[in-house]
């Protein structure tokens, strides 16, 4: 797979589930399944990372309105694998906290999403990092 249809497709990812994750808070928040303490330490956990990455992929797309993305090298499989199978554990992950947090609430749920943020996002950060800062020739 090129490296740009990896990019596009994980800048729309990240956007769209980080989107419906706060608009999911906000649902569960109104319907008081989650109450306002719960609601601001997701909020105040999950927002950095979600700015961090948009800020990245912001920059990509800032940087690259005058270049084909079609021009792109292929990236190996194992790399493809990680680049589709990390984001996409790291959103169930998130899902899956708050709903078991509306289900049977959690004692430490502000602990466990702070866990699996600074768990996943160490990861995620240097994969976003390579893959959307500018590579040096």
């Amino acid at each position: 797979m090129k490296e740009n249809k990896i990019k596009v497709f994980l800048s729309y990812f990240f956007i769209g589930t980080h989107f419906l994750i706060i608009g999911y808070l906000f649902i569960l928040k109104n319907k008081t399944y989650l109450t306002s303490e719960d609601f601001e330490a997701a909020i105040s956990i999950i927002l950095p990372l979600f700015t961090a990455i948009l800020v990245m992929v912001f920059k990509f797309i800032k940087g690259s309105k005058y270049k084909s993305l079609k021009r792109s090298k292929k990236v190996s499989s194992i790399y493809t694998v990680v680049s589709f199978f990390l984001p996409t554990t790291f959103v169930g992950i998130l899902f899956y906290l708050i709903y078991l947090q509306t289900s049977e609430p959690l004692e430490n749920f502000g602990y466990a999403l702070s866990f699996a943020e600074t768990a996943f996002g160490i990861y995620m950060g240097l994969m976003i990092k390579d893959l959307f800062e500018p590579q040096s020739q």
